[in-house]
């Protein structure tokens, strides 16, 4: 998927979620709305509800209305199940992000260690041509603290 693609897709959703959040806001305001008429027992609470009513039904219509852009959006079981045992979701964003992290240190040791690796055997091919023997070479190189320090 493109770049482009990617980003007009990740703002559909926000978009989205966006109207979500509205109706969510609007459907909570009218429901406290209609809980005060009805506890003040106005004569014409009848009529506020009815109104109240259809400005939350045409909230939620809003709401299901989104509901296509955000079918897409697919939500690892694990922040669901995390959910549902009362821990916040950012707790499965913190514990990604460390893993992520941890894998890319990982790669980037290995990374360097291949490069290291590389630079021996371009030594010893150098000493080689020049009548040293490559295995004293090699070691002389690996044994050699890395250009980062020692760890």
């Amino acid at each position: 998927m493109s770049s482009t693609s990617t980003d007009r897709r990740e703002e559909e959703i926000l978009s989205a979620m966006s109207k979500v959040e509205r109706a969510l806001s609007a459907s909570l305001s009218i429901t406290q709305e209609m809980r005060h008429a009805v506890d003040d027992q106005l004569p014409s609470a009848d009529a506020l509800i009815l109104r109240d009513m259809n400005r939350y039904l045409t909230a939620l219509s809003e709401m299901h209305g989104c509901c296509e852009a955000l079918d897409k959006v697919q939500v690892p079981t694990e922040v669901i199940r995390m959910l549902d045992e009362g821990m916040h979701p950012d707790a499965y964003a913190r514990d990604l992000a460390t893993q992520a992290i941890r894998e890319a240190r990982l790669h980037k040791e290995q990374h360097e260690g291949l490069q290291r690796f590389k630079e021996a055997i371009l030594s010893g091919k150098d000493l080689a041509a020049s009548g040293e023997p490559a295995a004293s070479a090699l070691h002389s190189t690996t044994d050699a603290p890395s250009a980062g320090g020692a760890r």
